[in-house]
């Protein structure tokens, strides 16, 4: 495939690039504002197993790491997407918007912020809205992670 020629690269494909080198992690802490009680552990499993997916991680404890990390969700909530004849919900969304802050772990020192990574999932039904909310944390770790590939 003449693909590599040109610098391109499968989504994904790139290692990670940790602040300072970085290869030790350790998840200090998820804030998160939904009542929800699956979702610290959703979001805990996500981020790690997407950063572990991309790069040479070693999640660690507190005074073996690298980087601590503190994963901020500022916004969460569901709501109608699409009305039908006398505003019945047709479809409805799962919105969520996180951040990611690395803290080099002996000073504290911040040395990584995302930015606010916001994305959404539709569904239809009471039923679904877990799993919506569920694929919108997936597609935020990937795109989190995706901040932290080299860029051409």
């Amino acid at each position: 495939m003449g693909l590599a020629a040109c610098g391109y690269q499968l989504h994904g494909r790139n290692a990670l690039q940790l602040p300072g080198g970085g290869k030790r992690l350790y998840l200090a802490r998820v804030e998160q504002p939904s009542t929800e009680p699956w979702m610290g552990p959703a979001l805990r499993i996500a981020l790690r197993e997407e950063l572990s997916r991309r790069g040479d991680i070693v999640w660690t404890e507190r005074e073996n790491a690298d980087l601590s990390l503190t994963l901020r969700v500022t916004q969460y909530g569901t709501g109608t997407s699409v009305t039908g004849r006398d505003d019945i919900t047709l479809k409805s969304q799962a919105v969520i918007t996180l951040e990611l802050l690395m803290r080099d772990a002996a000073t504290g020192a911040l040395v990584w912020n995302s930015g606010p990574i916001t994305t959404a999932e539709s569904f239809r039904g009471l039923s679904a809205q877990e799993g919506a909310a569920r694929r919108a944390i997936a597609e935020a770790m990937r795109r989190l992670a995706d901040r932290l590939e080299p860029q051409f």
